[in-house]
């Protein structure tokens, strides 16, 4: 449903309500100075459950919050019946990790095949890396699936096959002059610099 649409109808569940409730008032006390106490607080009432049931409505419609009740599966599966899915797969050969300046995610620059880097970002990487539980690193790895969102490009899954690349070194996290310069590379970006160049360059940022 497009965003005007849901917007009216919230609108509607709040305001058509209400405007019978004061049309009944108005029919039982045509003049507004006789209005007794009790005509607020059915006002106040009336506008409560109506914009309660208006957020209902909204929220049950908002396809990003319905979405969040879905498995990773669910949301992929519905998304590809719509062709909203892109699938890219690479093959790597080394892999060096910077570490992460507050709670942004992992951070990666990984060599791919073609000599080109792929900087890969976000806490959805958490999961691909050892954990307290003892589950194993799976993430780096020599041959990766990127499931993305095409419209907007957002990550959504990473298939890991192949074998684990343990990262060569952790760099220091990008700092607030890198952000400034924007030396920072975007998420999913391929850079043409070499590999060994850039880890270079971060390693002397230390």
């Amino acid at each position: 449903m497009p965003t005007v649409l849901r917007w009216l109808i919230a609108n509607l569940i709040v305001f058509v309500p209400l405007a019978l409730v004061i049309h009944q008032v108005h029919t039982w006390y045509p003049d507004d100075d006789d209005w007794p106490w009790w005509v607020a607080a059915l006002l106040i009432g009336t506008l409560l459950v109506a914009g309660y049931a208006a957020l209902r409505f909204w929220f049950a419609t908002d396809p990003d919050l319905c979405e969040t009740n879905q498995s990773t599966e669910e949301l992929i599966a519905g998304l590809e019946a719509k062709n909203l899915i892109r699938r890219e797969v690479y093959q790597a050969r080394r892999a060096f990790q910077v570490d992460e300046t507050e709670d942004e995610g992992s951070n990666y620059f990984v060599e791919l095949a073609d000599g080109r880097v792929l900087f890969i970002s976000g806490q959805i990487l958490y999961e691909y890396e050892p954990d307290e539980s003892g589950e194993p690193c799976r993430f780096p790895c020599t041959e990766f699936e990127l499931v993305l969102k095409s419209d907007t490009g957002d990550m959504l899954d990473l298939l890991c096959r192949g074998q684990v690349l343990e990262p060569e070194v952790m760099a220091p996290a990008f700092t607030i002059e890198d952000f400034k310069s924007g030396w920072t590379p975007e998420n999913l970006e391929i850079l043409d610099k070499p590999y060994d160049t850039l880890k270079q360059e971060r390693l002397k940022s230390a």
